[in-house]
């Protein structure tokens, strides 16, 4: 889901082309869309992994 800067929430679908995430579908909030929800690893802003630059 995106929202911030006043804009409306919104279910958004990316995919990914081999170099880059597209954005291919774009939904309101008025429903939950189908699918399965996966996150990777605990979802807890008490830990977490620090993210560093590519060298």
């Amino acid at each position: 889901m995106e929202s911030g800067g006043g804009a409306k929430a919104t279910y958004v679908r990316y995919v990914f082309d081999g170099t880059t995430y597209i954005e291919k579908e774009r939904k309101g909030t008025e429903r939950i869309p189908e699918g399965i929800i996966c996150l990777a690893g605990q979802f807890d802003y008490s830990k977490g992994v620090t993210l560093e630059p590519k060298k």
